[in-house]
């Protein structure tokens, strides 16, 4: 992997300060704060308090899934999430395919039977 788990975190890190700032500054003034470019957020398009506060839960849940010795595995099948994917989003808790299965209408898939052919296969 290019980014190491590591550098990964202390993405998540920052982006988790971004937000929590964010959030104080709407709290304080009622409206949102300018945005501002600092690095590449996680989530750049927050456009509301409720959009920041879920962006800091997915956050919070990678950061957790580190401190417990999970991050980088898929939360449904346990499998190694592709690198790529955790570059693009390190706070991404499905590998691809548990993502595809979760989102049946945009992709054609059934739900049930992805993810538990992709468990059977482990």
């Amino acid at each position: 992997m290019a980014a190491s788990a590591t550098d990964l975190i202390a993405r998540l890190e920052r982006e988790r300060r971004r937000l929590t700032r964010w959030i104080q500054a709407w709290d304080l003034t009622g409206t949102a704060p300018r945005p501002t470019r600092q690095g590449r957020p996680i989530a750049p398009a927050i456009t509301s308090r409720s959009q920041a506060a879920i962006a800091l839960s997915r956050i919070d849940a990678a950061l957790r899934r580190w401190f417990e010795g999970r991050f980088g595995t898929c939360c449904r099948c346990d499998q190694p999430l592709a690198p790529e994917r955790l570059r693009a989003d390190p706070a991404e808790p499905l590998c691809g395919r548990c993502q595809r299965a979760s989102n049946p209408v945009r992709t054609g898939d059934s739900a049930g039977p992805a993810c538990a052919d992709h468990r059977r296969r482990r």
